[in-house]
């Protein structure tokens, strides 16, 4: 099973990804249908089934024009069944509300081995998804610490959007110091580099505190 990562190259840094093997595909989070089937068009993949983390449009925007060139089924993201793909290999929902309360991330696994974890809007590269449309803060950090414990650090790592300059720059402001970059691909980079996976450690709260004349417990 391959994965194919599709930067959608808009204002919003979208990614859309493929799931899919040398003959079928699963598409997560299609912004544009015309990008998606040029992709399918050159592999010759058959599209399964459309995927989708949550409703903010710019994730469900290629949804209508590939249901029709492709008479592919969407998934309920509400149904919290799982997705059988071919030979052992299945996607798992997982319910991540924060970023907005009807939110679902997914992790790709063959047979009892987590593979990639798809986290939608909920994570990105050292960085979370705001709540301004839709969400609730209490719910997003209950479900980041959820994340934390399910997903396999081993697992390879697809957020919904390329923050990571922008988020680079933002951890570099909370810590005023210099923090190396890395586009990385797997979660326990993410879990070592994130703030927001880190809020657990005491010399990290101390740090902010001190710099910012707060008060974080």
């Amino acid at each position: 099973m391959q994965i194919s990562q599709i930067d959608v190259g808009n204002l919003l840094k979208n990614y859309t990804y493929l799931v899919h093997d040398e003959q079928f595909a699963w598409v997560i989070d299609p912004y544009s249908s015309k990008q998606v089937e040029e992709v399918l068009d050159s592999k010759n993949l058959d599209l399964k089934m459309v995927i989708n983390t949550h409703s903010h449009f710019d994730h469900v925007k290629g949804n209508k024009g590939l249901v029709s060139r492709f008479g592919c089924e969407v998934y309920d993201y509400t149904s919290n069944q799982e997705i059988s793909l071919i030979g052992g290999y299945s996607l798992i929902p997982i319910f991540t509300p924060g970023h907005t309360l009807d939110h679902v991330s997914y992790i790709l696994k063959n047979l009892d081995r987590q593979i990639a974890f798809f986290s939608g809007d909920l994570l990105f590269q050292m960085g979370v998804g705001n709540i301004k449309n839709g969400g609730e803060i209490n719910s997003l950090f209950e479900t980041v610490e959820k994340v934390k414990k399910l997903v396999d650090p081993n697992c390879f790592f697809y957020p919904g959007h390329k923050y990571l300059s922008a988020n680079h720059f933002f951890s570099e402001s909370v810590l005023g110091e210099t923090i190396e970059i890395s586009d990385h691909q797997y979660f326990s980079e993410e879990l070592n580099k994130s703030l927001f996976l880190n809020t657990h450690k005491k010399e990290l709260l101390d740090k902010i505190n001190k710099k910012h004349n707060l008060d974080l417990k």
